[in-house]
Order: C-alpha cells, then structure tokens, then sequence
C-alpha cells in the first residue's frame, strides 16, 4: 500500500466516524431527552439522559432539595423544584443546567412544574391561596392566575399538546381522581372514579390518551392509560410501585419510574406497555422521568413548535404568516391559481390585499379582487 492510499484510508475513516457521530447525534435529536431527579451524588438533584439511557448528566449541583424536572416542548429549558432558598420554588434553568432562575420566589410552596405547548407558560401547583390549587403563570414568572380555584387540594398540573386543556389531581370527591379543565379553569370534569388513589396524569402528544399512576388492583401504584374523556382504561404494568409516566415526543412510547428490583429506577416501555426495558442503573434512587425536546429535523426548533418539523429551518421563516414555514410551504404569496386557493393551508394574507380562506374557495378572481 502506497503512501498515498494510506493517508487516503486514514482520511475516509475520520469521513466515516464523523458521518456516524453526526448520524448518533440527529437520531438522539429526533428522540429528544430525558430530564429526571436522583440521589447518585448524595442529595436529589437533576440529571438528563439520551432515551436509551446513555449520556446520564448531571445538571444541577446544590445542598438542597432539586427534583420534579419538566422539559419544555422545545427542549431547549427545564423547570424543576428547588428548596435553595428555603421553602419550595419553581426554578427554570437552560437545558444544560445554565442560566438559573427562581420564578415564583414566594413564601408559600410551589410545586410541579408544567410547560405549555408552546413554552410560553407553566402550570404548577401551589399553597398561596390558603390550599392546593393549580395556577399558570408565564415562562417568566409574571402573570400568576389560580386557575382550579377550589377549596378542596389540586395537585399535578399538565397540559394537553395543544394548549387547551389541563390534566390535574383533585381529592375534591374524597379521594385522589384525575379530572381535566379548560386553560382558563372552566370546564372542570373528573375522569377517573375510583375508591383507590389515581395520580400522575399526562396526555399523550395526539390528545387522545392520558397516561397516569393508579392504586385499584391492589398494587402500590401501576402504570394505566385511558382515553381523554375517561373512558376505556388499561393497565400497562403488573409489579409493584410504578408511577410518574411520561409519553415520548412521538407517543409510541412511555417512560416512567419502578420499584420492582427494590430500588427507584427509570424504565422504559412501548406505549401499549410491551418491552419494559430498564434505563437507569445504580444504587441510588432515580425518579420522575420527564420526556421532550425532539428535534426531528435537527435544526435546533423542538418539533412541537417548529413550523417545519421535518425540514431544517431554524428561522423559522413563514411570509405568508400561515404556521408553514416557507421551506415546506407549497404557497408563500397570494395564491394564482383556485387549486393553490383550495390548498395552500394559510389563513390571511397581506400583499398587499387581504384574503381569507374559509377551508374551501368559494369564489377565486386571479389578481387579488
């Protein structure tokens, strides 16, 4: 072998590595991560994981108690609850533990942190007003509303995929049940009705399914799915203490905390709860998984709120202002044709005449009448 063909080799090797890692590093992206509270360094703190359990990282590292983390839908920032300051707050930091800040800074307890869909608010409990209720405020802390408003306890706020409802625990019925409500607290519905404890709601990224915790087969506590309004409820897992699930971005999949090998692990299944694989592995407690942040284009915009989830766009650009943004949009102006009227997906245009499409062109005069 020449000189030559070996310098050639050695360079085709670091091409291939270099092609694998970036391969590594788009899939992990398109899975997004995996925030979750341990007590591997000797008090509870925040750590965050690849969904197959690898790259386990330490994000916070302080005296008190760091736990219930919630990653935002873009991944880009978790929430959590600290009590550094001497009574529980909700803390938000960016996603590799930078940037810290308290948001409620309020003499009461704060609890349970949850982002909406959009990132732009958070839901969380709280014992403000005297008892348990469930507020949400915006991302910055500014604007807290009580929003369950109660007398009896609220707990484990979180919100749909689209922004609409909320999930939340109520013992108002004299037990703990799951119950749902508008974002602004109307409509409030209970959904489970059971003599045992049920908890730890989540919805599925589609809307149709909650996940949640439930105590009423006997267990101390198993892993059960049901759909949205309450009806049809399966249980998922059969061993003792299972709780805290968590869907994946993609909602095949569901994450949630185990007892069974007499220590707090996280552990993995599919979403009809086949193949329970275990993620974590050590003698410490690992607990209260929260899954986000994929990033199926990879190009730094979290699929839930990228207007373009399968084409990397990280400006985001829209000039039609429809939520399609321009590098998957099939119409970025006024629409020239009817087929490009009845298809083009926007909602109203500027350029500069202003036109409105109901779902189906009524009528279509090409240059804007």
């Amino acid at each position: 072998m020449t000189l030559g063909q070996k310098i050639y080799d050695k360079f085709a090797i670091v091409f291939t590595l270099a092609a694998a890692l970036c391969a590594l590093t788009s899939a992990a992206a398109a899975q997004g991560r995996i925030a979750f509270e341990s007590t591997r360094d000797g008090n509870w703190e925040i750590y965050a994981m690849n969904p197959d359990g690898s790259n386990q990282v330490r994000l916070t590292n302080d005296p008190a108690l760091d736990s219930r983390p919630v990653l935002s839908p873009d991944g880009s920032k978790i929430a959590f609850v600290s009590n550094r300051t001497g009574n529980a707050d909700i803390f938000v930091m960016n996603a590799d533990g930078s940037n810290l800040v308290n948001l409620t800074n309020h003499p009461s307890g704060d609890y349970d942190p949850s982002f909406s869909p959009d990132g732009s608010k958070i839901a969380f409990r709280s014992l403000r007003d005297g008892n348990l209720e469930i507020h949400v405020m915006n991302v910055d802390g500014s604007n807290v509303v009580n929003v369950s408003n109660h007398p009896s306890a609220d707990d484990e706020p979180s919100f749909s995929l689209d922004g609409s409802k909320i999930v939340f625990v109520s013992d108002r019925d004299g037990n703990w049940e799951i119950y749902s409500m508008n974002s602004d607290g109307t409509g409030q519905t209970r959904l489970t009705e059971d003599v045992q404890y049920d908890g730890n709601p989540t919805f599925s990224p589609d809307g149709s399914q909650i996940a949640f915790t439930s105590m009423r087969d006997g267990n101390a506590g198993d892993i059960y799915v049901m759909n949205a309004d309450g009806s049809g409820v399966i249980r998922l897992t059969e061993s003792v203490i299972n709780h805290s699930p968590t869907f994946s971005p993609d909602g095949t999949q569901i994450a949630f905390t185990s007892f069974r090998d007499n220590n707090y692990e996280i552990y993995l299944m599919n979403a009809d709860g086949s193949n329970e694989i275990r993620m974590t592995n050590n003698s410490d407690l690992d607990s209260d998984p929260s899954w986000g942040g994929a990033d199926t284009d990879g190009d730094g915009v979290g699929d839930t709120v990228d207007n373009c989830p399968l084409t990397a766009n990280s400006d985001q650009a829209d000039v039609d202002g429809d939520g399609i943004g321009n590098v998957c949009d099939a119409q970025n102006g006024p629409a020239t044709t009817s087929n490009q009227c009845m298809n083009g997906g926007w909602a109203i245009f500027n350029f500069p005449y202003v036109f409105k499409n109901q779902g189906a062109c009524v009528k279509f005069v090409n240059g804007g009448n």
